[in-house]
């Protein structure tokens, strides 16, 4: 990623709750809002970058733990600039990874900027998401999404107490979809060992992709012992929290296919360090955290990273889970990424390209935590 060497003056930030365009149903709940802040970094030329501070619900922290830190640093910013603290805050262990994405990526975005060169332009594979809990409600999303060009549906699973209407719903999504298109579930923990057995079992006729987190986080045990006992690949969400708990369930044997949020590691680098000592045969997939349009461009850029700097992720590379932005009300950026015949297209200009939306920022600021002033 191109950097060039600048001087932060000064740092900003304005938390945001955007409601969801209708409620997402998951097995941790049903989820109404997004909340994160959006974060600025000004240079002495007067330039700005722009990033996201977003932890994912569910996930070990929350916004304000992720900003806590932002007071602080931005005091020493602003009293002591050409001490550069902002590059000690980004190395400091106990930074949450939220905070160091947000941060990295406005790092990255404002250092781009005086180069003017444009980053190579790149089609990044995505998969469309189904949460809807009726059969006939979720098939009608799924075909709406292949008609849009998608080539891969994820559909959120774990939302029926009786397992045989859990397989109603995979089973229309696949009538509606048909063979050709791929297709994944998402449990989001939801199962016991021998729930998961049963639908996954079951389910393997309908030719599923990979199934996201079905057991609980912490049962790494359980994970190896279904992975086993199934037909259809195991992928590890909650359970890869970091990279300290993505080498725990690499050293478990307890998935095929990792998930990686930047948001929840912390950026483009640690993502790369994760990719490039991956085993073989085992899978990565970048997804967002459905923050909004300027933590979604940054996984983009992330995405496409992996896949032209390392080869490939995968031959073909899985599709990545960066097509959230539909199920934000407003996305907080005046021109979202285009997806194109199910791919997301990553903008051809310096840094992430991306333009903060200030009128929608100050339309969803969160109401009750307190940024660094207005947007």
């Amino acid at each position: 990623m191109p950097s060039h060497p600048i001087t932060i003056t000064d740092l900003r930030w304005y938390p945001y709750r955007v409601p969801f365009r209708r409620p997402i149903v998951t097995a941790h709940g049903t989820l109404e809002t997004r909340v994160g802040a959006i974060v600025e970094l000004v240079t002495d030329a007067g330039k700005v970058g722009i990033g996201e501070i977003a932890p994912p619900p569910n996930f070990s922290r929350t916004l304000e733990d992720a900003l806590a830190p932002l007071p602080i640093l931005a005091a020493a910013v602003r009293a002591r600039p050409h001490d550069h603290p902002l590059a000690a805050a980004l190395e400091h262990p106990d930074l949450p990874p939220a905070t160091r994405f947000g941060l990295a990526t406005a790092l990255f975005d404002v250092s781009a900027q005086p180069s003017g060169q444009p980053l190579r332009a790149h089609r990044v594979p995505v998969n469309a998401t189904v949460a809807a809990r009726a059969p006939d409600e979720a098939a009608t999303l799924a075909t709406a999404a292949v008609a849009a060009g998608f080539r891969c549906v994820k559909l959120k699973v774990g939302v029926c107490d009786d397992p045989d209407a859990e397989l109603d719903r995979i089973a229309a999504v696949r009538a509606a979809i048909g063979p050709a298109i791929l297709l994944r579930l998402d449990a989001n923990e939801a199962w016991t060992f021998d729930r998961a057995l049963d639908i996954l079992t079951r389910a393997a006729r309908h030719d599923i992709e990979y199934i996201e987190q079905p057991l609980p986080a912490a049962d790494l045990a359980g994970m190896r012992r279904l992975r086993a006992a199934v037909p259809i690949p195991i992928a590890a969400d909650e359970a890869a929290t970091d990279a300290a708990a993505i080498q725990r369930i690499l050293a478990a044997e307890a998935a095929d296919v990792i998930v990686l949020k930047p948001q929840c590691l912390g950026g483009y680098a640690p993502v790369a360090a994760l990719v490039r000592r991956r085993p073989s045969g085992i899978r990565y997939v970048v997804t967002s955290a459905m923050e909004a349009g300027i933590g979604v461009a940054a996984s983009l850029h992330i995405a496409a990273a992996m896949i032209s700097e390392m080869g490939d992720m995968d031959t073909p590379p899985l599709a990545c889970g960066l097509a959230t932005l539909d199920l934000l009300a407003d996305d907080l950026i005046t021109s979202p990424p285009r997806i194109e015949n199910g791919a997301m297209i990553l903008p051809g200009g310096p840094g992430l390209d991306v333009t903060l939306d200030r009128d929608a920022l100050a339309r969803y600021a969160h109401p009750t935590l307190r940024g660094s002033g207005s947007p």
